[in-house]
């Protein structure tokens, strides 16, 4: 295996090769202790075995290789940092993010002192139907051996259970491995990072980065106009300039675009967007001394589908990298150093880990005030309504009960393909082709019931707001007609924030165990140091 992660850092496993089936069996405890303790674990990695060998038979006899798309949301598993601070300690970090709403999730990992040639310590961490995973380890710095300088190394492996066409579970995995060069008595050998672009750049120091698709406006930092919302896929703008600066000892040689290179632009939601190769020959790479420079071009991007584009609030920006560098007091013996740029992690004080702030994208235009069709065919002002009046619902003219209002700082922008815009609160229902569903769920795929008939989604964000906000409710149930869309009322919001929090998931033996996995490898780690 240690070639696998020699030459690129990573290892999607291909349990067909029994070596790698054995890799993954062992990470997970041992053949023998799943054959015992967790039987329907290691059926799953049975049955994955036979799935991939028959995969491979396929390919064999002209069959297609299954193949991951270059661009789009995907799945993301990766140690996001490894950190030292010479007073504080060391630490690292794996997560997964799925695009999958609610699969199982399994990592196993370790922290090591490649120098003194021991584990420091390990950790597991599982979770049952979520779409993301977040596990890693800190050691504080007296628990270290006393050196001058550290080699340290972080290996996670990662493991998703997915269903095939038959529903059968089987799992998707890969391990990483990444290493970092760190002086406890001097300068490491990154000196520092330097973000230019994404950046803050009309408020200087603020919390967030503002980028602008088809909007108008003063708020932004960076805006992109003609960006199609209504295409197969949506483009995804940001751009990305900046520096690595290396201590004196150290020249930079090249980026190694083929170890671990990862650009992703992370959806809160669920998974990831990734850099799209396709644009490397095109970022324009500078060394000038002990500095690498680089700039991606205005056209790189990453696409959407519409069914991923719903309000894209707090994204995150996660860039890895590893650049080939000298040391020159050891000529003609490179060395690979990682550099991590990220939005929301909070490492130790790393010059090799620079945090940037968050991204918050918007779409479309704003606007404001919200008429509701009386049962009379004229429009009120929702704040102008009282009890006793009555309004037109789909299923004709309804009385209002009651007038419930209070404040909110966000609010959710919707506005159809026909120039009907509306402001709701995030959890307000909205009908669409397939049912209620709530104004911060809708996505561009969706298709919205409209007084006059279906349209589609052209606007979808979230915006300020910081004011009063309004809301009636009806006799029965009914959709009232607010700005030509069919929203519930008071009554309804209700009910679907409540079939929200109410749903629940029985979890399965598999998921059960995984649990009991978990929990068995953290207390062996510390018992009879599992890993080591």
């Amino acid at each position: 295996m240690e070639k696998y992660f020699a030459q690129r850092g990573t290892l999607r496993h291909n349990l067909a090769e029994r070596a790698q089936f054995d890799w993954l069996s062992e990470r997970m405890g041992g053949e023998a202790l799943l054959k015992k303790k967790y039987p329907e674990l290691y059926k799953i990695l049975l049955h994955t075995r036979e799935r991939q060998l028959l995969q491979a038979e396929s390919v064999e006899s002209g069959g297609m290789r299954e193949e991951t798309p270059s661009d789009g949301l995907g799945d993301s598993m990766k140690i996001r940092y490894l950190s030292y601070h010479s007073n504080r300690g060391a630490a690292t970090v794996s997560s997964i993010h799925t695009v999958e709403e609610s699969p199982s999730l399994f990592m196993v990992g370790n922290l090591k002192d490649s120098s003194h040639g021991q584990t420091l310590r390990s950790f597991a961490e599982c979770s049952s139907n979520s779409h993301r995973l977040r596990g890693g380890v800190t050691l504080d710095a007296h628990a270290l051996p006393a050196a001058d300088s550290y080699r340290f190394s972080a290996e996670t492996t990662f493991v998703k259970v997915c269903r095939d066409e038959n529903g059968r579970p089987y799992v998707e995995s890969m391990s990483e491995q990444t290493a970092a060069v760190k002086s406890a008595v001097g300068e490491d050998p990154v000196k520092q990072i330097t973000v230019a672009d994404p950046t803050p750049r009309r408020h200087p120091g603020a919390e967030k980065t503002v980028i602008y698709y088809n909007r108008q406006g003063d708020g932004c930092d960076y805006s992109y106009n003609c960006v199609d919302a209504e295409s197969s896929r949506v483009e995804i703008y940001i751009p990305f300039t900046g520096s690595i600066e290396f201590n004196s000892n150290y020249r930079p040689l090249f980026v190694d675009k083929n170890y671990g290179f990862q650009l992703h632009i992370e959806n809160i939601k669920n998974g990831v967007a990734s850099f799209n190769p396709a644009f490397w020959n095109k970022i324009k790479w500078k060394i000038s001394g002990s500095t690498l420079f680089w700039q991606f071009p205005d056209c790189w991007h990453t696409a959407l589908h519409p069914s991923q584009v719903g309000i894209m609030e707090n994204l995150n920006f996660y860039c890895k990298m590893y650049i080939m560098a000298e040391n020159k007091n050891q000529i003609g013996k490179p060395q690979r150093l990682s550099a991590v740029i990220t939005c929301n992690d909070s490492p130790f004080d790393d010059s090799a880990c620079k945090v940037i702030e968050r991204l918050e994208i918007l779409w479309g235009c704003f606007a404001k005030d919200t008429d509701i069709r009386m049962a009379d065919g004229s429009a009120k002002r929702i704040q102008d309504i009282r009890p006793g009046d009555r309004v037109m619902t789909d299923n004709g003219s309804k009385e209002v009960l009651d007038l419930i209002s209070g404040n909110e700082g966000k609010m959710v922008r919707i506005g159809s393909g026909r120039g009907h815009t509306i402001t709701v609160t995030e959890d307000h229902p909205v009908m669409t082709e397939n049912g209620w569903k709530r104004a911060r769920d809708l996505t561009v795929s969706d298709t919205l019931m409209m007084e006059y008939g279906k349209d589609n989604i052209a606007q979808l964000y979230i915006c300020d707001y910081h004011d009063r906000v309004f809301s009636i409710q009806i006799e029965t149930d009914g959709a009232i007609i607010a700005e030509g869309f069919f929203m519930g009322d008071f009554g309804c919001q209700n009910k679907c924030s409540a079939a929200k929090e109410n749903r629940t998931s029985v979890l399965e033996a598999f998921q059960e165990e995984m649990s009991d996995l978990a929990s068995e490898l953290n207390a062996g780690k510390e018992a009879d140091g599992y890993g080591k």
